[in-house]
């Protein structure tokens, strides 16, 4: 029995120590696992952050890379915009509300500046938040690092862009960076450079929008090291350099992208840095996170681990359980952090394509349906709306959707929801869930609609309710608009708002704008309106003609942004050296060029013409020497002559004739105007040859000589009518607009000056503008110091003055004469007639006193015309005009300046009495 004890003992010992062998290897191995598990989870969360940093650096580069795109497109359309009328007018308002419209087109932008090849500003545009504009103490920029970077460049190798250190603002003491674009003349030399300066805050804006841990940073950064924007905000990094940094020095140098662990961080903790360079500007976007926050949590984990491993050497079923959900927490937590990605991506390309979609689709319906898709795909929302705050008459608030879903539950809604989709649903019933985010301006989150107190109740039929969320949407303090959602699995909560912050943010952008747009239509209605109330007072024809004026000059900018727009694509696309196109795209790219630079062509000579039409057409008189002109004129034109081999010949240029009184730029235009005629409807290989001289009674001729086909006498009475062109040669019908001859003949006339022509067919034309010399006294230019305040009154004064001048240009020719004679004194009588009639219905206390100044005035006139009518001699026509002309200083300018004052509020009484008169 003792042996059998014994053996018993022995194999129970046995047992019991195979059991401990067992239980120890099955310890050690739960010990193996749970060590391999608890650092596979902080690997894991290192390489997860890692991907998220990365994928968040790559979009935002590919967001700034479009912001510059865009901020050096808005430049180049200022630069050219300058170009064209700037260098003619230092510090023109025109130019500066121009550049304000670019400067207000964008949250980013706090002002526009240009500056000439010496570093002064020559113009400047910052736009007061109330409107108007700051007035900028003028500076000069010579010793900038960005000017002098620009200068050192060539029209090749300038840059699209090209961004200087953050400075912060004296003003308003805001953080901003200058961003600049070099300007070229001609000869493609520097001359200067255009420039706007963007808020910092702007981007740090956006990088707070994601979901960062409280030590990581996301930064905008140049490749030598200046931190240009940063979040969180950090001004100590803005504007001092950190190119020592082994990131800048070794990282960024071996790789445009990728990701950097720094042993030697600014703040003393090991980071690691995701980067990602933009692709044509020398710029990085950094996304940089602490080890210690990447594996965030991940100790609690491991202590988690341990705990389970103690239980499971206990109970193994529990450690088996215990094993199974850490390694589903484990897959979570991956899932969770993939699909945190996953969401920011798919934010930013719903903002992305929000934006576009607003660009490129007029209706908002179906701009702000495709929104409401992507925001409940992206929620799980089963239901939704999008909709913008209105007001009625009294200020009541009231909501107009222009998305929401399909929720009809029988034949009557769904036929109401049919009629309504298209033109939007207007909700003025506010006590509901809904309408306590308009009433409240509060978010309201509602995960049990039907207990819920602020909740109406449900129609019977209407689907359930089951959850609601109601966000408000602000431009600025404004409440602009609701997003509503409802019905998403496990309810609403803050993370929802927060994951919709940024795309709230985009909409609020979209319905101002969308606003803005509705009232400038309603602007352009009201304009409708009151040119169909001129219609019905006076001609239609006329009142068509006017209203097509005005409207046009006050559209200039309008139409002319668009189509530089246009073309600086299509240039860039053209000359993308990274992604050339092939010889179709190529051919097809020219095609746009050509097409729109045709068309911006008869757009300015439209524009040209409607300013004139409509009187707003402001002329700058003075001594302009015509030499300089004709030379600028010809640097100009030189390219497109020499590409057809035509000869320009300058015999006027060194000519000594005297300076001429006129406006330089407008001069100008109508002078190219002929030049490049002459070069377009020339001859390859052909000639052109400009000449001038002085001839009595003191006016300068310039002409302009071709060798081209000539016009037919069949059209050349036509020549100077507005969208004339000669039909016989197909070159000169594809070629001209048939606008600019007739813009420059009513500019010369405008300025006392002239336009004429001789041709014959097959022997080439000759163009000539006369221009009174700067000592002529005979002629008067109209311009804005001249006018009296009352329009009727200062149309007649600019008709009188018309004829005045033209009398000085045909001193010898007497039928001419004799026409322009009779006119005039006829027109000057009507006149006087017609400003007696004003003063009546405006109530001009000293009537009867101007009326006995016009029958002594009307008398004078009277025994001149019987002169000419005897004699017809040149000399009394002369004697008319000196005297017409000092009844306008002596008369006009001094007496009849009194009118307005008692013009004001009596405008349909004006053109009525007017229109019974005529």
């Amino acid at each position: 029995m003792g042996d059998h004890q014994t053996a018993g003992a022995s194999h129970s010992s046995n047992l019991n120590r195979n059991i401990l062998i067992l239980l120890g290897l099955v310890v050690f191995s739960i010990w193996v696992l749970i060590a391999y598990g608890v650092t596979q989870v902080r690997q894991d969360r290192v390489e997860t952050a890692t991907t998220v940093a990365q994928n968040m650096a790559r979009s935002l580069a590919a967001h700034t890379e479009a912001t510059f795109e865009t901020i050096s497109l808005h430049l180049q359309v200022i630069d050219e915009t300058y170009s064209q009328m700037g260098p003619l007018a230092p510090m023109s308002s025109d130019v500066t509300a121009i550049m304000a419209h670019h400067v207000e087109s964008s949250n980013a932008l706090y002002s526009a500046n240009i500056f000439d090849a010496d570093g002064d500003m020559i113009q400047s545009a910052i736009p007061k938040p109330g409107g108007g504009y700051l007035q900028p103490n003028p500076i000069n920029i010579v010793d900038r690092e960005y000017f002098k970077a620009l200068a050192a460049t060539t029209k090749a190798t300038s840059p699209p862009v090209f961004v200087g250190r953050p400075i912060q603002g004296r003003v308003t003491g805001e953080w901003i960076v200058p961003v600049a674009r070099a300007r070229f003349d001609d000869q493609s030399a520097f001359a200067g450079l255009v420039m706007f300066t963007v808020k910092l805050e702007e981007f740090g804006g956006l990088y707070k929008t994601f979901d960062l841990s409280s030590d990581a940073s996301v930064a905008l950064a140049r490749k030598d090291g200046i931190f240009l924007a940063r979040n969180p905000f950090a001004p100590l990094f803005f504007g001092k350099s950190f190119a020592d940094n082994p990131f800048f020095s070794q990282a960024l140098k071996a790789s445009p992208h990728g990701v950097f662990e720094d042993p030697h961080a600014i703040d003393g903790k090991r980071r690691i840095i995701a980067y990602h360079s933009l692709e044509n500007l020398p710029l990085t976007m950094v996304v940089t996170q602490t080890k210690a926050s990447m594996v965030a949590g991940w100790l609690n984990d491991a202590m988690i681990a341990i705990v389970t491993g103690l239980m499971a050497t206990v109970v193994l079923l529990y450690f088996a359980r215990s094993l199974w959900a850490k390694a589903n927490l484990v897959i979570q937590q991956r899932n969770t952090l993939e699909q945190q990605v996953a969401d920011r991506t798919r934010e930013l390309t719903i903002i992305g394509a929000l934006r576009e979609r607003f660009i490129t689709e007029p209706d908002p319906y179906t701009l702000f349906d495709s929104l409401l898709k992507d925001i409940m795909a992206l929620t799980g929302s089963e239901y939704g709306f999008i909709g913008d705050i209105r007001h009625k008459a009294d200020g009541s608030p009231y909501l107009k959707c222009y998305a929401f879903s399909n929720i009809s539950w029988n034949a009557e809604t769904s036929r109401f929801y049919e009629e309504n989709k298209a033109t939007g649903f207007v909700f003025e019933k506010l006590d509901n869930l809904f309408g306590a985010v308009v009433t409240s301006g509060e978010v309201v989150i509602s995960n049990d609609p039907d207990n819920d107190s602020r909740s109406a109740g449900r129609p019977p039929g209407h689907p359930p309710l089951r959850a609601f969320l109601g966000i408000p949407v602000f431009w600025g303090d404004k409440l602009v608009g609701e997003i509503g959602l409802a019905n998403r699995s496990g309810g609403y909560d803050q993370g929802v708002i927060e994951q919709l912050a940024p795309i709230t943010a985009a909409l609020s952008q979209i319905i101002t704008a969308r606003w803005q747009l509705e009232e400038r239509d309603a602007a352009e209605l009201a304009l409708e309106d009151k040119t169909h109330e001129l219609e019905a007072a006076r001609d239609e024809a006329e009142k068509a003609n006017l209203a097509k004026s005005q409207f046009l000059a006050s559209m200039s900018h309008e139409l002319r942004t668009p189509l530089n727009a246009v073309l600086g694509f299509a240039q860039m696309m053209q000359f993308d050296p990274k992604n050339p196109l092939a010889p179709a795209q190529e051919e097809h790219v020219e095609n746009i060029l050509d097409g729109g630079r045709h068309l911006l062509e008869l757009v300015n000579g439209i524009l040209d013409l409607a300013s004139i039409e409509a009187d707003q057409l402001v002329l700058y008189p003075d001594f302009v020497n015509a030499q300089e002109i004709v030379e600028e004129c010809i640097t100009f034109t030189a390219p497109l002559a020499e590409r057809r081999g035509i000869d320009i010949i300058d015999n006027f240029s060194a000519k000594p004739f005297g300076e001429v009184h006129t406006d330089r730029m407008r001069f100008k235009q109508a002078f190219l105007n002929l030049l490049s005629n002459a070069v377009k409807f020339n001859r390859d290989n052909g000639t052109v040859t400009i000449d001038g001289a002085e001839h009595e009674p003191g006016f300068l001729t310039v002409s302009v000589t071709d060798t081209g086909a000539g016009i037919p006498e069949k059209d050349q009475s036509n020549v100077f009518q507005m969208f004339h062109r000669a039909e016989s040669d197909a070159m000169i019908t594809q070629e001209g607009t048939g606008i600019g001859l007739f813009v420059s003949k009513l500019l010369m006339e405008r300025m006392a000056g002239g336009i004429g022509f001789e041709s014959r067919e097959d022997a080439g034309s000759t163009f000539w503008l006369t221009l009174p010399l700067a000592a002529n006294d005979k002629v008067v230019i109209w311009n804005e110091d001249l006018s009296v305040g009352v329009d009727a009154i200062d149309k007649d004064h600019q008709i009188i003055i018309k004829m005045m001048n033209q009398l000085a240009h045909t001193a010898t020719d007497v039928a001419t004469l004799n026409t322009l004679v009779n006119e005039l004194i006829d027109y000057t009588k009507h006149h006087f007639r017609r400003e007696e009639a004003v003063m009546e219905v405006c109530g001009y206390p000293d009537l009867e006193e101007h009326r006995r100044l016009h029958r002594e005035l009307a008398d004078q006139v009277t025994e001149l015309e019987r002169e000419w009518n005897a004699y017809q001699d040149p000399r009394i026509a002369d004697r008319l005009r000196a005297f017409l002309q000092h009844l306008w200083v002596n008369h006009f300018l001094e007496y009849d300046r009194k009118i307005p004052d008692y013009a004001v509020g009596n405008t349909h009484k004006i053109r009525r009495v007017l229109e019974e008169l005529n």
